[in-house]
């Protein structure tokens, strides 16, 4: 707590009552004045720890002060000035925070200035609070007539125990941060009810005190708990206050998801249920104020941002409609916020009010938002204490404590008990807690700490008792928590608990009490302070601050001693006079003796109020007197003002008397001064200097420290104004004298302008000037020909005599240009301003449009062609020039492309043409009346032409013909209706018909039935009416395609009719009643008694049965019966008997217990009747006599009455008896016998023996039965081994298909199945179809002997006889479809087959060839014909390209193509160029196999234009719009390109630092790192010429092999400068240098001159992609190039193509903290870094790496050191 609180408010009550009746109200004070100045300034030096007796003699310390309100109010401190001895502090605010009254001031701001004996200035801030002083209201002073309020300081001092928390604040109009309060605060405390009221910030709105000044840091609240010293600044909201808020989804501690849990706690404790954060979305919040106000929670541009880390609130009024609509909230007025959402489908909405909160304004940079954060505080939620009762439950390594017994303690011999106990702390993860637990020692956890993840901490304590602690039988002990700050479950709702156990009785009598203390305490302060010395001066010529001082008695400032004189206690108080006529001489500043002698007090103890009571006098007062001082000798400083402007040092210090004359000292002083200067003059007079401009009078007198000051004038001087005009220097164009200045005046150019001295030429358009220049930087500029840039200007120049003012100007003329179209319309245009000094070094516009051609300047548009009167470079003379040059379009090539849904995979190409540049493209495409009929079933999409390379993107109105361009339309899935009819039932008792609709290709649903028919189910749905083809039941899922749905796109509709089936049994008593199930897919059984001996139960079951896939009712699933027969007391059960179909109504079972019976070789939809027969009295059928029926089957099965026959049957006399017999899977019947003779087997294998009166015996054979006449892979009936098998196969260079696999039955001579046979194969079905270019060349046998396939051939069962037909080739089918010869004119063709590209123009149909030198053109040769046909290309004087051939064989694709160069000599082409402009080659072809097809030739030309070293010979390269032109590779010599290795790394501070410079070692190093092993062995070198590369530095290998390779080079003084930074034009030239590839500079760049060295080196790198320009259109060239710069070049160099998005996550990879992603270089410096493996793929159309692996990474010095071992031996 506050320390001075106490204090504060009594001081505070005093000063109330002892003011005049009114004050309050009514009177306010003009002045606050400080009493005693010395004083206070020595007690501010004390406060600020510094001694204030060791101070710098004569430089006397300075205060100011500034009051304090208790609402945040302050005074303006600035206002405080000397007036004599005191301070004066005005009321009245300058910022208009308002008058003070003196019941509102609670503190005193004191800054004092002083310097200590050391001469070291200190200025520092200290805290008065207000019961420091006495305050005393003086209505009209003496001073003046003020109302004034006098503060003296007294003795009072506060406490400064505990940790300090020192506040500071800016003031309104301020930039300083100011001390504000100074609070102390005993450790584990909060501050509380001691927290200063919130500064006011006038317009500007206080945020929260924190431990940074920009906001950030921690935040200390009035709960914070105090466990060190603490300096905070109070933020506030920038101008306007909050445009934002910003609600932090984390707590101020961290804890992630803090703001969910918080709302999760208030609705669990709202609505008694337990949901956590996972169940709670926070879907709008609002900021609620003052009066019921608050935020839109729906504002429209509210919402979660940043990845949800916060919700935004935007904090403006808005009084737009709807969610525009909105109501800002200051501050200072915010209650709250208020949460709406969804918890677990349920809606909540909950308020957090402020004071749980925490509210901080933070930056936000590239924006004037001023944002504030509102984030949850972490909270305890309670402290529970118990006794740990055992050492199982006491954490390890405790010893020494007792546990209960029995729940009770007992207390041993020695009087004393250590007990254990364990304290839990719960509340919000990484929460603080400070436990109280007086005299308990932790010996696990903490009492200090943070709660850990599940907001939990948990410390065992000990504490050791006395037989004295026992009360009642009991020790007691409590722990206690600080800052229990919520009320929200779980909390426990106490921030305290308690643990009571007992203690054993050990008996004994009870200790005697302790005897009463028999002397009693000393005297308190409280008493002493009733006894008073009062000292006073008697020295009348002396006047210091008080004359009588009165001193209370402390235990401080006297001495004390008790005696007893029978029963009383006297107290003899002596005071300590000497102290305290030393307190007296310092409040006095002055030195006094005392006068007389000085006397002691007396108290006397009473017994009966135990208190000291006074005997005698209570105050003792003696004289005192000081001597009278000399006069102080003060300081006096004189300053010069020169020209008005005050200097800052002074010019001449003295000493004066006090009170002496101020003007006399300073003339009698005069001659010492310095009172001369060269060119000014002095004015008379000595002048105020704490009055700037008020003149010292004769009666001013020295009284105290004085500042006075002089006045110099500057005399006058000339300043002159030097025009000159377009580089002429030899003399001025005009000169003007500029009047009105000074010696000591400072000419400003900003305030000349040139148009006041210079008007244009009449012929420029403007003029230009290089800035104002004095003599000297006029001259520097004039001897180096006044150049444009790098000379700097003059913006101040100092007078002190004549002075020139000079400029150089410039007339602009302007340069028009005006490009033309082929029809004479102007189609772009452009102005250049040119002045004399630009004329020599000015080049045309390099005019280029893409798409077109341009044929350079010319002065007259009649001129335009003629190559005489084109316009030369550099322009001269110096004038107006219109300039016109002509501009043509270059046909493109333009596909259009159809595909589903984008897919560009299976899209099919549908035009081609070439289309001028330029072409409004949706216009062109409108017009061409494309066959759209393309993928049947869909319909292109309406009015869109897609962008084929990007189909998320469409062709505008405004597109044109760019350079190649593919067009992609979009066919669209038609839609068609399936229609579903009734027939025969009907839906809603009226409709015969419903349907559903689908698109093309989409997946349907065939629909559940919706239909009704009387007596009948639904069973599916069938294609016709007819029912016989079921398809679907309702619910499949189907392909919406032809092929699902034959005759759909025919018909644009499906057709499916509902198919019925009769129900009529099954349900009711007796299962004689429609059930919804389709009879036909039941089995119906009764059970009936044969007579009445007994009874049968159930009557009936009705058996639903199951449908295979193909919707076949399955019969062979085992029915379980359920009938069981129960005879009557007088009768036995005998036997059960089933008819129906299959069984005829014999005996079935002899159990009378049907239940879990199976029953088979039932018939579905048939009912069987089970009859159970008794013995009894009624009249029973006679019982037949049984017989045995033995059956064998072979390779099948035999059933009868549902079970499978193992060995024989019991059959009743005149019995029938029905077998079924099945085949195993695959097997087919071949034979039966019954006693030995045939028996013959029905095709259903139901077999019935009638009237059986014997026994017999049946044996069965099925036989193998795989194949088929009919199905050469499935069964037909006839075993196998009576059947063969024929293939039909081609032979090479053709096919055959149809029925090519047949399989034949074998009969014998009777007309029966044959083991071995005659059969006929026939052709029948079979199909021949030879490639192209052959025929049909006969059939062979296995035997390759020549047969006819239709011929007899004898077999056996099971034979596989094969037919081979055979092919010859028919030259006469083999033709020559096409053959064209084409130049190759594309850059990336050339560059594949590692050739010079050849300068092409006039789109492709010219090619320029350099004088003196020859050409070498490429050629594609396209052959198509007969696949297989033989082919040999003549090309005269044509050499093929490697991997091509000029003979071979037409392949399957029926295409073919060859390269083909052809050299053409210097002359030849001059030749060509000076006869017909051409060069001439010609191909032919033949077919070697078919001389009789006539061969084919292809001429192709190509003009010719000779460079005659002209550099106005055009030069096109390849189109750059082309789709294939960002695979254009330049591949570098020497260089690793494949493997992807790291080749840089970070720094020891785990930095990269990408952009710092890089040196011209490091350069060396990377690429010395990345040469292939062949050309580091090849060039390898430790030796070279330069001065400051050591044999035995880092980078000597590096710097020498890479020197050897001609690749870098030093500096003409023999050094190369390793640790120099490299410019970029020095590492463009070094990587230009690892290509074959070379340029000459077009003047692309600004900063870039055509005689740079580094020019053709910069152009060639532009070419290659490999740099980039600046913005401002220059290069930089001699800017030194970052490390991030680097590296991106590099990574060019070796095509490396790294992307952000494609790396590797960044735990698996080297990443730094200062390359974040989404910096440009982000992914070039990550690619440097790592090594790693990688894959292509393409990203928005460009070719990127793809990042699959790690890999380890090089130790290049051991590498390094491997290389030396194994180059330098």
């Amino acid at each position: 707590m506050k320390k001075r609180l106490l204090a504060m408010l009594m001081v505070l009550m005093l000063v109330v009552s002892l003011l005049p009746v009114g004050v309050l109200a009514d009177d306010v004070p003009e002045y606050y004045r400080i009493r005693d100045p010395q004083a206070l300034r020595t007690a501010a030096i004390t406060k600020a720890g510094y001694d204030p007796d060791n101070l710098a003699v004569g430089i006397p310390p300075t205060i100011t002060t500034r009051l304090y309100t208790y609402d945040g109010r302050y005074s303006d401190a600035n206002s405080t000035v000397v007036v004599g001895q005191y301070y004066e502090n005005t009321s009245v605010d300058a910022t208009d925070r308002g008058v003070i009254m003196p019941d509102e001031i609670d503190r005193i701001r004191v800054t004092v200035s002083f310097t200590d004996g050391d001469y070291h200035r200190h200025t520092e801030s200290v805290i008065f609070d207000r019961s420091e002083f006495d305050w005393e209201y003086d209505m009209d002073s003496v001073a003046g007539g003020h109302d004034i309020v006098w503060l003296t300081l007294n003795n009072t001092t506060l406490s400064t125990d505990g940790h300090k928390v020192e506040f500071y604040f800016q003031p309104i109009g301020k930039a300083d941060w100011e001390l504000y309060d100074i609070v102390y605060v005993n450790d584990g405390e909060s501050i509380g009810s001691g927290m200063p009221a919130d500064p006011n910030y006038g317009s500007q709105n206080f945020v929260s005190w924190q431990t940074n000044t920009d906001g950030s840091g921690y935040t200390l609240t009035d709960i914070t708990v105090i466990n060190k010293d603490w300096v905070v600044y109070g933020t506030k909201t920038s101008a306007g206050g909050a445009t934002a808020y910003h609600v932090m989804r984390d707590s101020t501690g961290g804890r992630h998801n803090a703001l969910q849990d918080e709302v999760a706690d208030i609705y669990n404790a709202e609505n008694n249920t337990a949901y956590h954060s996972g169940n709670v979305e926070i879907t709008a919040i609002q900021v609620n104020g003052n009066g019921g106000e608050h935020t839109n929670p729906d504002y429209f541009r509210n919402g979660w941002r940043e990845s949800n880390r916060h919700y935004y609130i935007y904090n403006v009024d808005d009084v737009g409609l709807d969610n525009h609509q909105n109501t800002r909230i200051p501050v200072s007025e915010v209650t709250g916020i208020t949460l709406t959402g969804i918890i677990d489908g349920n809606s909540f909405s909950v308020t957090i009010p402020k004071d749980e909160l925490a509210l901080q304004e933070i930056s936000n940079p590239g924006t004037s938002d001023t944002i504030i954060e509102i984030s949850v505080c972490d909270k305890l939620d309670g402290i529970t204490k118990e006794l740990v009762e055992s050492a199982e439950d006491a954490p390890a390594d405790v010893t020494g404590v007792s546990y209960p017994v029995n729940g009770k303690v007992t207390i041993p011999e020695d009087g004393r008990v250590t007990l254990l106990y364990k304290i839990t702390v719960t509340g919000d993860q990484n929460a603080e807690y400070i436990v109280t637990d007086e005299g308990a020692t932790a010996v696990s956890g903490s009492l200090r700490g943070e709660l850990d993840a599940n907001g939990i901490a948990e410390i065992y304590v000990t504490k050791t008792f006395s037989a004295d602690d026992v009360v009642d039988g009991v020790l007691t002990n409590s722990a206690s928590l600080k800052n229990d700050n919520t009320t929200l479950p779980p909390d426990d709702g106490n921030d305290k608990d308690e643990v009571k156990v007992e203690v054993e009785d050990e008996g004994g009598e009870e200790p005697e009490p302790e005897p009463e203390p028999e002397e009693p305490r000393d005297p308190t302060d409280t008493e002493l302070s009733k006894l008073a010395v009062v000292l006073e001066c008697t020295n009348g010529e002396v006047e210091h601050a008080e004359k009588a001082k009165t001193f209370h008695m402390r235990t401080t400032n006297c001495d004390l001693e008790i005696q007893q004189f029978g029963e009383e206690y006297i107290c003899t108080v002596a005071p300590d006079y000497e102290k305290i006529l030393s307190t007296y001489n310092t409040a006095t500043e002055a030195t006094h003796e005392y006068e007389d002698g000085g006397k002691q007090f007396t108290l006397i103890w009473s017994a009966n109020t135990n208190a000291w009571e006074v005997a005698g006098d209570a105050s003792i007062t003696r004289q005192v007197k000081c001597e009278t001082p000399e006069p102080e000798l003060e300081t006096v400083w004189v300053y010069a003002e020169v020209n008005g402007v005050m200097e800052e040092e002074p010019i001449w210090r003295g000493s004066a008397k006090y009170g002496a004359s101020t003007v006399d000292y300073l003339n009698s002083n005069k001659a010492s001064m310095p009172l001369t200067r060269d060119g000014y003059e002095l004015e008379d007079g000595w002048f105020n200097y704490d009055h700037v401009g008020q003149q010292l009078s004769a009666e001013t007198t020295i009284n105290g420290w004085t500042n006075v000051y002089v006045k110099f004038t500057g005399k006058p001087q000339t300043v002159q104004v030097m025009i000159y005009r377009n580089g002429d220097t030899t003399k001025p164009y005009a000169t003007i004298d500029v009047p009105g200045y000074k010696t000591g005046d400072t000419i400003y150019t900003e305030d000349f302008n040139i148009n006041d001295y210079y008007a244009k030429d009449k012929f420029a358009t403007d003029f230009v000037f290089d800035g104002w220049f004095d003599d000297g930087r006029w001259n520097n500029y004039k001897d180096a020909g006044c150049p444009e840039e790098d000379f700097t200007t003059v913006d101040e120049i100092y007078v002190n005599g004549w002075k020139n003012v000079i400029a150089m100007v410039w007339d602009v003329y302007p340069v028009n240009y005006h490009v033309l179209d082929e029809d004479g319309n102007e189609i772009d245009n452009k102005t250049d301003y040119i002045t004399e000094r630009d004329l020599a070094g000015y080049e045309l516009w390099d005019y280029s449009k893409a798409g077109h051609t341009f044929d350079g300047w010319y002065e007259n548009d009649k001129d335009i062609g003629n190559d005489s009167k084109k316009e030369p470079v550099p322009l001269a003379p110096l004038k107006k020039y219109e300039l016109y040059g002509l501009c043509d379009p270059i046909p493109q090539h333009l596909e259009i492309y159809a595909a589903i849904d984008k897919n560009k995979e299976e899209a099919v190409k549908i035009y081609s043409d070439m289309v001028d540049y330029g072409t409004p493209l949706v216009a062109y495409l409108e017009t061409l009346g494309l066959n759209t009929d393309v993928f049947p079933g869909y319909s292109p999409e309406d009015g869109k032409w897609y962008k084929y390379d990007s189909p998320e993107w469409t062709f505008g109105e405004n597109d044109t013909v760019s350079g190649w361009t593919n067009v992609l339309i979009n066919y669209l899935p038609n839609e068609y209706t399936i229609y579903y009819h009734g027939n025969g039932g009907l839906y809603k008792g009226e409709h015969d018909q419903v349907s559903s609709t689908f698109n093309y290709g989409s997946t349907a649903t065939i629909k559940n039935n919706v239909f009704e028919k009387a007596g009948y189910v639904f069973i599916g749905w069938a294609d016709d009416a007819d029912g016989y083809n079921i398809l679907y039941t309702g619910g499949e899922k189907v392909d919406f395609t032809n092929d699902k749905f034959p005759g759909l796109l025919a018909n644009g509709k499906v057709d499916l009719y509902a198919v019925w089936a009769e129900d009529k049994l099954g349900g009711g008593e007796d299962g004689d009643e429609p059930d919804g199930i389709a009879d036909y897919r039941q089995v119906f059984v009764k059970y009936v008694a044969a007579d009445e001996n007994g009874v049968v139960t159930p009557s009936f079951n009705t058996f639903n049965l199951e449908v295979d896939e193909n919707g076949k009712v399955m019969t062979d699933v085992p029915l379980s019966l359920k009938g069981v027969a129960t005879p009557n007391a007088d009768a036995t059960f005998a036997y059960w008997t089933i008819e129906g179909l299959g069984h005829d109504g014999g005996a079935y079972s002899y159990e009378a217990d049907l239940s879990g019976k199976d029953f088979t070789g039932y018939v579905a939809g048939e009912t069987y009747t089970f009859t159970a027969y008794f013995n009894g009295p009624v009249v029973k059928p006679e019982q037949p006599n049984v017989y045995e029926i033995h059956v064998t089957v072979h390779n099948g099965t035999a059933t009868f009455c549902g079970s499978e026959v193992t060995s024989h049957i019991l059959a009743a006399e005149n019995e029938d008896i029905t077998i079924t017999f099945t085949p195993d899977e695959g097997y087919t019947l071949d034979y039966a016998t019954i006693d030995g003779n045939m028996l013959l087997i029905p095709d259903n294998g139901v077999y019935t023996l009638k009237l059986v009166d014997s026994d017999h015996t049946i044996e069965v054979f099925y036989e193998s039965d795989k194949i088929g006449t009919e199905d050469p892979n499935e069964g037909d009936g006839v075993p196998d081994k009576y059947q063969a098998t024929v293939n039909f196969v081609a032979g090479e260079n053709g096919e055959v298909t149809g029925d090519v696999t047949k399989v034949y039955t074998i009969f014998g001579a009777d007309g029966k199945y044959a083991e071995e046979g005659v059969i006929t194969p026939s052709l029948e079905g079979v199909t021949v179809t030879p490639d192209e270019g052959y025929k049909v060349d006969g059939w062979t046998n296995a035997a390759d002997e020549r047969v006819n396939p239709e011929s007899e051939i004898t077999v056996e069962g099971g034979d596989v006889v094969v037919f081979t037909v055979n092919f010859q080739s028919d030259p006469s089918l083999k033709e020559i479809t096409s053959f064209e010869k084409k130049l190759v004119t594309d850059r990336k063709t050339y560059h594949s087959f590692g050739l010079r590209v050849p300068t092409f123009i006039r789109n492709g149909s010219t090619v320029v060839v350099d004088e003196g030198k020859g050409v070498t053109l490429l050629y594609a040769i396209s052959l198509t014909g007969t696949p297989g046909a033989e082919y040999a290309i003549t090309d005269t004087g044509a050499d093929v390209a490697d991997g091509y051939a000029l003979t071979g064989v037409i392949p399957e694709t029926g295409v073919v193509t060859v390269y083909v160069t052809k050299d053409f000599t210097w002359r030849e082409a001059a030749a060509a160029a000076y006869r017909d402009n051409a060069l001439v080659n010609t191909a032919a072809v033949e077919l070697t196999d078919n001389p009789n097809e006539p061969g084919q030739e292809s001429t192709e030309e190509v003009d010719v234009v000779i460079d005659w070293d002209d550099p106005n010979v055009p030069v096109v390269p390849s189109d750059p719009d082309d789709e294939d032109e960002d695979d254009e590779v330049f591949v570098p010599n020497w260089l690793n390109t494949e493997d992807h290795y790291y080749y840089i790394v970070g720094y020891e501070d785990g930095e990269v630092k990408p952009n710092n410079n890089i040196t011209r070692a490091e350069v060396a190093t990377i690429f010395f790192r990345l040469l292939t092993d062949d050309a580091r062995a090849r060039y390898w070198s430790q030796t070279n010429d330069y001065t400051d590369v050591a044999a035995d530095s880092w980078y000597n290998n590096a710097i020498s092999t890479l020197s050897n390779m001609g690749i870098i080079n030093g500096y003409e003084d023999g050094t190369f400068q390793p640790n120099a930074s490299i410019t970029r034009a020095e590492f463009t030239a070094i990587a230009t240098r690892f290509f074959d590839y070379t340029a000459e500079y077009d003047g692309a760049f600004n900063d870039v001159s055509r005689s740079a060295w580094y020019a053709d080196c910069v152009q060639a790198a532009v070419d290659m992609g490999l740099v980039d320009g600046y913005p401002d259109g220059g290069f930089h060239p001699n800017s030194n190039i970052t490390r991030a710069e680097a590296v991106t070049i590099v990574n060019r160099v070796l095509n490396r193509a790294p992307h952000e998005d494609h790396l590797l996550d960044e735990d698996e990879m080297n990443v730094w903290p200062d390359n974040v992603y989404g910096a440009w270089y982000y992914a070039d410096m990550q690619e440097a870094t790592n090594s790693h493996d990688y894959d292509w793929i393409r990203v928005s159309g460009e070719r990127v790496e793809e990042w699959t692996e790690k890999l380890p990474e090089r130790d290049w010095a051991a590498l390094e050191q491997e290389w030396s071992s194994a180059y330098s031996g």
